[in-house]
Parts: structure tokens; sequence; C-alpha cells
């Protein structure tokens, strides 16, 4: 029993270390976009952002899907049918990783024309080099994750995510240094992907060629099946990763096209642009969301595994509470200080209205990821799945009639139409196989009240600042940052006042103890 609980204490440990390194990871993924549109400008953005979904899908299903699905087929087998797996996974993945780079190399020219930019063919063809390294990192990931050496995941990881961005920042440099174009500027920020996959591999190699390998004979039989299972798992579990990469992707085919109905190739290419703005808002909006999803998979299947189904219904509505109010605090928050940030990070306020349309899609995600969580927790993976490809369908079809009509408006408008949809349906399938009334009355009153006193603090704050005149970057600067200070202390101050979320609860998030102390703090003084 005590062997039992210290192995579970090393899992959630490891668990929380990769946890922490997947946070960086996506914060720096957010934060990069920032000085790369600086410097290359709006039609540079859209150059790079129309290739990034195919690298971030290649990325999120090798390391969140297929690496996750193979580190949980090694732990339940025992040492012999490991081999078997290994084997079979590793003729898979190369198979698939051959086949990946055939259709980017060869098919590069078909895309870019879909894409209506045939410029973007050695962008295209860049991405396919990142395809050859799925096999090795999945499968070096998968069985040290397996083996319990989550922290040389972590590491590598980090360091992948490090280089890539550096390389990423430096080649928008040479275009503003050197005089090249925007899309050789994509083209070697493509090439900080490959790189970072790179490094990232010979770290995993340096641990990874310590261990015995042996090789076990195959049946036909084996083979069929463990295939099945490595496909099935590893689309199940990277779904809600992949659910925004998806649309992104979506985007790439439809988004340009769209514009040039009315617009000329320039105007729809900075068009483009700013409306890939909204995706560093998103990331880093639900960044709360994308920790808990992250944690609650692995803690809801060890207390279902140990039938203690009380903690299972515990644990899945604090997870939901504490992801709603993140959701909704981070959507109002930026929905109202979007003008004055629009400008300090990207230099003037163009697409405020398709940018706060785009942003919505926080609180839906925020609601998307933990009950697809919990529910994979659970074992219905099937359901989200068939879910995420009706929404897809339904942003595919409705983004091309919306962005003629709209623009940039109506792109956003097609992304939150389908995340709606989503959200809907997983909401149904929650209620029906998990848990009823996880928001209660009371938790929707103190949302609310928190919700609009940090409204009118916020407005009363930038309505206040324009008294003080400065240059139009700094003035921005000033807003922005005395906005936020003023409205997350508004919106925190009655969270914590009321204690929507109970002290010991808090330490699902970052920072938790903290809000926790101040949560003690807060209500002695009542």
């Amino acid at each position: 029993m005590e062997a039992e609980r210290t192995t579970m204490k090393q899992f959630m440990k490891g668990a929380s270390l990769l946890t922490l390194a997947t946070l960086i990871v996506k914060i720096l993924s957010a934060i990069y976009r920032v000085p790369y549109q600086n410097m290359v400008g709006d039609e540079g953005f859209y150059v790079y952002q129309q290739v990034y979904p195919f690298i971030g899908i290649i990325v999120i299903w090798t390391s969140y899907g297929v690496a996750v699905a193979l580190s949980k087929m090694l732990a339940e087998r025992v040492e012999e049918e490991r081999r078997v797996v290994r084997q079979i996974a590793l003729r898979l993945l190369i198979a698939g990783s051959i086949a990946f780079w055939l259709i980017l190399q060869l098919g590069a020219p078909l895309l870019a024309q879909w894409m209506g930019d045939l410029q973007l063919v050695p962008l295209l063809r860049n991405v396919s080099w990142l395809a050859l390294l799925i096999a090795p990192i999945a499968l070096m990931k998968g069985e040290l994750q397996a083996d319990g050496r989550m922290d040389v995941i972590a590491k590598s990881n980090v360091i992948e995510q490090f280089v890539r961005v550096a390389i990423v920042i430096a080649s928008a440099a040479l275009v503003t240094t050197s005089g090249l174009s925007i899309y050789d500027a994509g083209k070697y920020a493509v090439l900080g992907s490959v790189a970072g996959s790179l490094v990232a591999t010979y770290t995993l190699w340096k641990v990874y060629r310590l261990s015995p390998k042996q090789q076990p004979s195959i049946s036909y039989g084996a083979f069929t099946g463990v295939r099945r299972e490595l496909v099935t798992l590893s689309i199940s579990l990277s779904a809600s990763s992949l659910i925004l990469l998806l649309f992104q992707l979506v985007d790439s085919f439809t988004v340009f096209q769209a514009l040039s109905v009315h617009e000329t190739v320039q105007e729809s290419m900075r068009l483009k642009g700013i409306y890939d703005r909204g995706q560093p808002f998103v990331q880093l909006g639900i960044l709360v969301a994308t920790s808990l999803s992250l944690a609650i998979v692995p803690m809801i299947a060890h207390y279902e595994k140990q039938r203690r189904y009380r903690s299972t219904e515990s644990m899945t509505q604090l997870t939901i509470r504490i992801a709603v109010v993140f959701g909704v605090a981070a959507t109002v928050g930026l929905w109202l200080v979007l003008p004055p940030l629009n400008v300090l990070l990207f230099e003037h306020n163009e697409g405020v209205l398709a940018l706060r349309i785009f942003i919505l899609q926080i609180v839906l995600l925020s609601v998307i990821f933990p009950l697809t969580a919990i529910l994979q927790g659970k074992g219905y993976v099937g359901y989200p799945i068939m879910i995420f490809v009706i929404g897809v369908v339904l942003k595919s079809v409705i983004t091309t009639p919306l962005t003629i009509q709209y623009g940039i408006v109506g792109a956003s408008l097609s992304s939150v139409i389908g995340l709606t949809l989503i959200t809907i349906c997983i909401l149904i399938v929650f209620r029906r196989h998990v848990v009823r009334g996880v928001l209660g009355k009371q938790y929707v009153s103190i949302l609310s009240s928190a919700t609009l006193f940090m409204v009118v603090t916020v407005q009363l704050t930038l309505s206040l600042l324009p008294v003080v005149t400065l240059h139009e970057r700094l003035q921005a600067m000033v807003e922005t940052f005395a906005s936020v200070g003023v409205g997350g202390a508004s919106f925190l101050f009655v969270v914590l006042r009321y204690r929507m979320i109970r002290e010991k609860e808090w330490y699902m998030v970052p920072f938790g103890k903290q809000l926790a102390k101040l949560q003690l703090m807060i209500g002695k003084k009542r």
C-alpha cells in the first residue's frame, strides 16, 4: 500500500513537471508572435500563420497524441508485450512520417494553390522535414513517459521551444536588416521548428539510448490490434489540443481567398495578418483551462480505477468551476482592454471588432477543454472526437460565405459559431454521462457580480486615463497595464471575498497557494 502511494506521488510529481513545461511552451508560443509581427508586419505575419497549422498539428499529434497513447499502452503491458508494441509502433510511425513527408513535398504546389498563394510552396516543403522526426520523437517520449522519466520529456519540450522561438525571431530580424522578403522570413522561421525538433530528438536520445532493446517476432493479429489502438488513442488524446489548429487550418485555406474576392492581394494579406493576431490572445487566455485539462486526466483515471467515485465527482466539479471563472475573467478582461492592448503589441488599432469576436473563443474553450479531459478520464473517448469533427465541418462550410460578406469579422464569427456548437454538444454528453448541475446559483451570482465589478472599474479607469496625453504606444501601455491591474484586482477581490473557490481548492491552479492565503486575509477583514 505504501509502495503504491509512493509510486502515485512520484507519478503526480512527474505529471506536474510535464504540465509546467507544457505551460512554458504555450506561453512562449503565444509571446514570440508579437515581436515577429512587429518586425515583418501584418503581411509577413500572414505568411507564417498560413503554414503554422501544419507545424502545430505535427508537433501536437506527435508529443501529446502518439507519445501519450504509446506510454499508456506500454504502461499497461508486461515486458514481453511491451517489446512487441514498441516494434509495431516504430514501424507505423516510420510509415506515417514518410507518408506525411511525401504529401508535403509532392503536394506542396497543390496545397499552396488551394490556399491561393503559390509563394507558400517552399515553406510547405520546409515543414515536410519536420514530419520525418515524428517517429523518433514520439517513440522516445512514449517509452520515457511509460518509464516515469517525465523530467527528460519536460526538458526536451522546453529546449525545443526555446530553439524554435530564437530562430523564428532571428529570421524576422533578417528581413529588417538584410532586405530579404517576408516569404524568406517565413522559410527560415519554419526551419526553426525543424531545428528545435532536432535538438529535442538529441536531448531525448541521450537518455533513451541507455535502455536495452530487443527485436521480438510479430504476428499479423498483434500488428492490427496495436495499430488500431495506437491510432484511436492518439487521436482521442490530442483531439482537444488539435481543435484550435484545425480551425486555423480551415482559415488557411479559406480566409485569404475569401478576402481576395473584394480586396487586392496585398490588402487581403494584411487583413489576414490582422485577423491572426487573435491567436496569441486566445492561447494566453486559455492557459488555466489547458493546465487543468493536462492535470485532470491522470487524476480522474486514478480515482476511477480505485472506484473512488466521490473523489472523481468533487474533482470534476472543482475543475469546471475554476476553468469557467478564469475563462470568463480572461474573455471579458481582454474584450475591455483590447483597443489599447492592440496598439501596445501591434502598433495600430485595426480589426478591434473582429478580434473582440475572436477572443470569445476563450470562454468556450475554457469549457470544452476540461469537459473533454474529464470525459476521456472516465473512458468516453469517442464522443469528443465525433463532436469535434462536426464542429470542424461546420467551420469549413460557413467560413468562406461569412468572410466574403463581413470580412475578418465574418471569419471570427465562423470560429465562434463552430466552437459554440462543440460546447453545446459536449455539455449535452457531459450532463447525460457524467454529472448535472455543476455550477450552482450562488456560483453564477458571484461570478456575475465579479464580472460586473470588473467592467465598471476598467471602464472608469480607461475614461480617466486619456487626461494624460503621451506618445500613442506609451499611452497604450499605461492604459493597458492600469486597466489590467485595476480590473484583475476588482474581479479577484469579489471572487476571494465571497469564497467562490475554497482555500484548499485553489492549490489546483498556478500560484494557488498565494491566492488561498490572500483569500484567508480578505476573509478575516470582513
